[in-house]
């Protein structure tokens, strides 16, 4: 890991930022700077050709990703779910027309369990696409407290997530954040089911090596969550915890291409 750091060294910039303006204003700030051609430049600073992009509506649309996949083909869009649709399971199958390779779904920042009526209806649709749906993970507040009403971090616990993927057993599902705080559930629960994948953002050394050894390189799939989190922690914690150059191209990018049913 120390010799991947030394060739790897991360900007100054981004090394001093929390320590000088603070862990939520930092949040905030790279947030803002989520731009396309700062993500081009963190990719190439970090050695990552593509880059699956996840809107959440109504922020960021899948047309928002889809304007910035045509002026970067290493861009690869997913899309997202509108609902306050009249009808979001026609527009879901549109994007895929346009080329979207999956669906995200936030349940904190959209507001809605996963284990709702409307939220199985519109998958009762996508199952048809064939290609995967990424739902965050993780309890977690995401506005300060005068504006607490935006979200509903509660959404984030794991068991609506485990009942979709024993609902939907022909979606590949892909559990943002490797489970985040319920890895260990996640890890013992879908140990079978082979439509569950994790993606390691946000992973811990001990998550890691969990997923690795009991589940497989093959459910594993790279992830950093950038701008939130640096594209080179999560590049450093891959090759720190794996060493088998199968088991890497698998994580980083076969397994991705299997399910999104692409090539890259």
């Amino acid at each position: 890991l120390e010799a991947w750091r030394e060739n790897n060294p991360v900007p100054l910039e981004e090394k001093a930022e929390t320590e000088v303006i603070g862990v939520e204003e930092a949040f905030t700030n790279r947030n803002l700077s989520a731009t396309l051609r700062e993500m081009e430049k963190s990719m190439k600073r970090n050695g990552i050709d593509f880059c699956a992009v996840m809107p959440v509506a109504p922020y960021v649309t899948f047309e928002d990703v889809k304007a910035a996949s045509e002026k970067n083909p290493h861009i690869i869009p997913f899309t997202t779910i509108d609902f306050s649709a009249e009808n979001p399971e026609r527009k879901l199958l549109e994007d895929v027309k346009h080329g979207a390779k999956g669906l995200k779904i936030h349940p904190i920042i959209q507001k809605v369990r996963l284990d709702e009526a409307r939220v199985y209806k519109i998958l009762e649709t996508w199952e048809q696409t064939g290609l995967p749906v990424l739902p965050h993970l993780g309890v977690a507040e995401y506005y300060p407290a005068d504006k607490a009403w935006m979200d509903e971090p509660r959404n984030g616990e794991i068991e609506p997530f485990l009942k979709l993927t024993e609902a939907f057993p022909k979606i590949n599902f892909i559990a943002g954040h490797g489970g985040n705080e319920f890895w260990e559930t996640l890890l013992d629960t879908c140990a079978d089911r082979k439509n569950v994948y994790m993606d390691t953002s946000m992973a811990s050394t001990h998550s890691m090596r969990g997923f690795l050894k009991e589940w497989g390189s093959q459910r594993m799939l790279f992830a950093s969550d950038w701008p939130w989190l640096r594209q080179d922690v999560a590049v450093a914690l891959v090759e720190q915890e794996i060493t088998s150059q199968k088991d890497k191209e698998n994580v980083y990018y076969k397994n991705a291409c299997n399910i999104m049913r692409t090539e890259l």
